[in-house]
């Protein structure tokens, strides 16, 4: 089931990120009526919702902090985020002559007058980047390109020469300091420029860091000059954290490498989606799971979205990727969201096409309304069937994905420059497409909110350290059997920034009501951030979610 028509204060919401009070902040790049503008929504309001049938003047997100937003004025749009444990944003890089600046964003528990805005500048440009948060609550920027637009395989090298950043770089949320630039991830870097934007950046349990990218090896630069054409290559590597941990005295040595992805390479323009899937106790098992993108390399408006989809163990340096079976539908630009149940889904996106803006076209929605595009146009889905407006869900314990169109269909298509985050309420949020035109959100409730009566979590702790217990006040018509803990969302361009779940054991406990919920003693399982936590019961219907600060065990 859809809720619909939800206006986004004129913005298209290509960012968005969940706040600890369950709200959602996000942001666009900049227009004439908006600015730099940032929306404030609290679609778990329902009086915020338009009333069926209204038209003209409704309610939906506002506008925070001006014309400015959280940007501090600068271009963010582009950048990569993270949330920290005190409900702040913190935005790496951004757009054209703003692509060199951090942006430090306090969403001081929603009080729009305390609200602050640090901005400082970076060392190189990051457009495009990976982003991850470490253990100890430090968060680690990788690569990107140092100018807007110099990524993908039909980029001019000659105009891009000088685009390439193969660096990382630490940030400290605590300090607001910047660590220096350091050359540990050169090699691989310099092999995937320019195809080095927006790789999936995953601290594994032994503390190290997986990266994943699409890569185009030193022949295939000869492509883009003598008119060559070489396979794209994937690859995912494995680096271990080095050093006293501080911004200064931190190195990553690259310590394994896994195959090649089967299929064609997977990030922008040809976009799929990766996510990991739920860890169970003793925690000791990481897989990830990479599904979609294009058929074929190299891929144009008219190329077919692939319906591949493969996983890996992170934990195995000598694991092979396993085919998980086909989805059900293709797809390119997706959103994955890990949700309630432990199920991904899989939402947006296009069954044609590539990630960009295109030549002027006319589409109609299904809720009648018509967008005339005349610039920054879809370069996906171009014929204007949509059929990519029901999700997908797979299901990780049973290896299978729901049927086609078994699920309920959005209004709108949510294309090139979407986002989907997951509510407290278990919902399901999705935003976005500057290419369409739409400056509305869609509210999507996923088929475990109807298994019967659900818990309800009354209380909680509002923070604790890593490997501290967490206890939960609930009521319930059925027993509660376990528990699923789930980090926050931040998304943009289909790559959701830290997401990660983990499966908790609840401990005995006398008193009716209440339930402790075991946290990993390893750090690495939980790096610093908020977390939702949602109880469920044996009929698999499940709570509303209740979020938790987890902060750096010292």
């Amino acid at each position: 089931m859809w809720q619909s028509g939800y206006p986004t204060a004129g913005l298209f919401m290509i960012h968005s990120n969940v706040m600890k009070d369950g709200k959602v902040v996000g942001w666009s790049t900049v227009s004439r009526e908006t600015g730099f503008g940032t929306a404030l929504c609290d679609p778990l309001n329902p009086k915020t919702w338009p009333a069926p049938g209204k038209r003209g003047q409704r309610p939906g997100c506002k506008q925070i902090l001006g014309k400015e937003g959280i940007s501090g004025g600068y271009n963010h749009f582009c950048s990569g985020q993270v949330t920290t444990p005190k409900s702040e944003i913190i935005m790496f890089g951004g757009h054209n002559k703003d692509i060199e600046w951090l942006r430090h964003f306090d969403y001081a528990n929603g009080n729009e007058q305390q609200m602050k805005v640090y901005s400082k500048p970076l060392t190189s440009g990051r457009w495009y980047p990976g982003v991850a948060t470490l253990t100890d609550g430090k968060i680690l920027m990788v690569a990107g390109v140092a100018k807007s637009g110099c990524s993908n395989y039909y980029v001019d090298l000659k105009t891009c020469a000088t685009a390439n950043n193969p660096t990382v770089q630490l940030y400290d949320p605590e300090t607001k300091q910047l660590g220096g630039e350091r050359l540990d991830m050169r090699d691989q870097l310099f092999e995937a420029f320019p195809m080095s934007t927006y790789p999936h950046v995953i601290v594994t349990p032994d503390g190290a860091l997986c990266y994943t990218y699409s890569l185009e090896s030193s022949p295939g630069l000869a492509f883009f000059i003598s008119g060559v054409a070489i396979a794209a290559k994937k690859s995912l590597v494995k680096y271990a954290r080095q050093g006293d941990g501080s911004l200064m005295g931190t190195s990553f040595k690259k310590v394994s490498a896994w195959p090649e992805r089967p299929g064609p390479g997977w990030v922008y323009p040809q976009t799929g989606q990766g996510i990991l899937l739920p860890m169970e106790p003793p925690y000791n098992k990481m897989e990830f799971i990479a599904a979609g993108g294009s058929r074929k390399e190299n891929a144009t408006q008219f190329t077919p979205a692939s319906d591949l989809a493969w996983k890996i163990e992170l934990t195995d340096p000598a694991a092979q990727w396993e085919n998980v079976g086909r989805m059900p539908q293709e797809r390119v630009m997706g959103d994955s969201v890990i949700l309630c149940d432990g199920t991904i889904g899989f939402f947006n996106g296009a069954g044609t096409g590539i990630a960009g803006w295109g030549t002027p076209l006319t589409y109609t929605y299904a809720d009648g309304v018509t967008y005339n595009c005349q610039t920054h146009c879809s370069m996906a889905d171009r014929d204007g069937r949509f059929e990519h407006r029901a999700p997908i869900i797979y299901d990780p314990k049973t290896g299978a994905f729901t049927e086609r169109d078994s699920l309920a269909k959005a209004v709108r298509p949510r294309l090139y420059h979407s986002s989907a985050v997951l509510l407290p309420s278990c919902q399901v949020m999705v935003s976005g497409s500057d290419v369409t035109g739409d400056t509305t959100a869609e509210v999507y409730s996923p088929p475990y909110l109807f298994r019967g009566p659900r818990p309800v979590i009354v209380s909680g702790s509002d923070a604790i350290v890593q490997g501290q217990p967490l206890s939960v006040k609930y009521t319930s018509q059925e027993p509660v059997t376990k528990a699923l803990l789930l980090r926050t969302s931040a998304t943009t361009h289909s790559m959701p920034f830290d997401a990660r779940a983990l499966w908790l054991p609840i401990k005995p406990t006398s008193t009716p009501g209440q339930a402790v919920l075991e946290m990993p003693a390893n750090p690495n399982l939980t790096p610093p951030g908020m977390y939702m936590v949602v109880l469920h019961t044996a009929k698999g219907a499940v709570s509303n979610g209740h979020i938790v600060s987890v902060y750096q065990r010292k």
